[in-house]
């Protein structure tokens, strides 16, 4: 039966990279190799964005979804409105941009 390969020397081998050995040790060292940064998965149009949210019951969300088709704005409109409301409501400015 044939004798297996270490596992340094398979990593060696399948990284191409050269074995450095400390002067005052025989124990090999591997070089860190930086992995290449991997692309976002991310919409362009939600890059820089953080996302928040509740869980609320069927009714409510109901309610907000209808109220959406009347006035014919998505969620995210009518949350920004809202937030932006609360916001003026406690004496702050509104920061949530509106598109409407």
């Amino acid at each position: 039966m044939a004798k297996r390969k270490s596992l340094a020397d398979s990593v060696a081998a399948e990284t191409k990279a050269k074995p450095v050995v400390a002067k005052d040790s025989t124990q090999s060292i591997e070089p860190v190799q930086s992995s290449p940064t991997p692309k976002s998965n991310v919409q362009k149009s939600r890059r820089g964005k953080q996302h928040f949210g509740g869980y609320f019951s069927k009714e409510c969300v109901n309610a907000v979804k209808m109220l959406g088709l009347e006035l014919d704005l998505n969620i995210q409109q009518m949350v920004a409105q809202a937030m932006n409301d609360y916001l003026e409501k406690h004496g702050k400015p509104p920061v949530f941009p509106v598109d409407n």
